[in-house]
């Protein structure tokens, strides 16, 4: 349904870094444009616009996956071509990690891992409190479910019966020592879908999805680096890095 936006979007990335003569976290980013995608188009409740006090929000705890999500925001008007291309400059609106001072949409600053999760949780508890109907969506890196804070914060939610709350788990396979994600959030006490990252209907139909008295998560299985051959054989160099003139020309013939 948006393979030719979300190939623009990668397009633009790669263009955006290129010209620029920046490092950026650029395998990260390309695991999660369907997921941003399906998100912002068809999920979340955003039609008041991206900061106003009604509409759902959006977590990076994983933060370094922002640039994804502001390659979205230019393609669906919340961010013009010209300010995509202040991207990681002074005084930008739209840092390498999402400013909640500045980045639209943003109510949490997040880039230090294991602790966006816990924020949302606080958010949609007092949300819960206040009785507002917004949702919360988190995203979190397989990797970062390594630190405590996590598993605390989803002892709370479930505890607490936060139904307002979806996480999504970025399961790029960073972390070859986190076996079984889906079974130890079922033991936390929350309802789990496992996904393809990569398909859009599928992803379409497990955000849609609403839990009662119950926090509710997607395992979506994601390829790092996702659509861009040299980013994908080598997901690990490319996590943050620029683009040389040789290298642009191969990712723009492979897209």
């Amino acid at each position: 349904m948006y393979e030719k936006e979300i190939e623009q979007q990668k397009r633009n990335i790669v263009e955006m870094v290129h010209a620029n003569r920046i490092e950026a976290h650029l395998s990260p980013a390309m695991a999660m444009m369907e997921i941003f995608n399906v998100l912002l188009r068809d999920i979340m409740n955003i039609e008041n616009g991206i900061d106003d006090e009604r509409s759902d929000r959006l977590v990076l705890s994983n933060g370094h996956i922002a640039l994804g999500l502001y390659a979205v925001y230019e393609s669906i008007g919340i961010l013009s071509k010209e300010e995509f291309y202040t991207f990681g400059k002074r005084d930008t609106r739209i840092a390498i990690h999402p400013d909640r001072h500045h980045t639209p949409g943003m109510v949490i600053s997040t880039g230090s891992l294991g602790h966006g999760l816990a924020n949302a949780v606080g958010l949609a508890y007092a949300w819960k409190i206040k009785g507002k109907e917004n949702r919360i969506f988190v995203t979190v890196g397989d990797g970062e479910l390594n630190e405590g804070s996590i598993w605390e914060s989803m002892i709370f939610a479930a505890r607490m019966k936060l139904d307002n709350i979806c996480c999504i788990i970025d399961d790029n396979k960073s972390t070859e020592y986190m076996p079984d994600i889906s079974g130890k959030f079922h033991s936390f006490g929350w309802d789990v879908v496992e996904v393809n990252g990569h398909d859009e209907e599928g992803l379409r139909k497990a955000l849609s999805q609403r839990t009662e008295e119950k926090p509710y998560a997607v395992l979506a299985d994601t390829i790092k680096g996702h659509g861009i051959s040299l980013f994908e054989r080598e997901p690990d160099i490319w996590h943050f890095k620029g683009i040389s003139d040789e290298e642009y020309a191969m990712i723009l013939e492979d897209l």
